[in-house]
């Protein structure tokens, strides 16, 4: 299982962010090979992370390119940009 964080500074509400993600990219990851889960938190300073689930790295790393291409098209507007790269490793579930 690889994960990554991305933590997104915004320039709007978060749940207006939220809203486009999960309508406009949860699309685009659910038809991604290996994705197996997708979240966005809203973080205590005011910002959002998005944390991806997939199988594999490269599958994850094939994913950021169709992710990273939707958020310039569709929500920069929303995000300020690149996001913070906070969490990018292969992890274990323990239970």
């Amino acid at each position: 299982m690889y994960i990554s964080v991305r933590k997104f500074q915004l320039k709007r509400s978060a749940p207006e962010v939220r809203e486009a993600a999960m309508t406009g990219l949860y699309p685009i990851l659910k038809a991604s090979q290996g994705f197996q889960a997708h979240w966005v938190v809203e973080c205590t300073d005011g910002d959002i992370a998005a944390v991806s689930v997939f199988d594999t790295e490269s599958n994850a790393h094939a994913a950021a390119d169709k992710i990273l291409a939707w958020v310039n098209a569709h929500i920069r507007e929303l995000v300020v940009l690149p996001p913070h790269a906070m969490f990018n490793e292969e992890a274990h579930q323990l239970l």
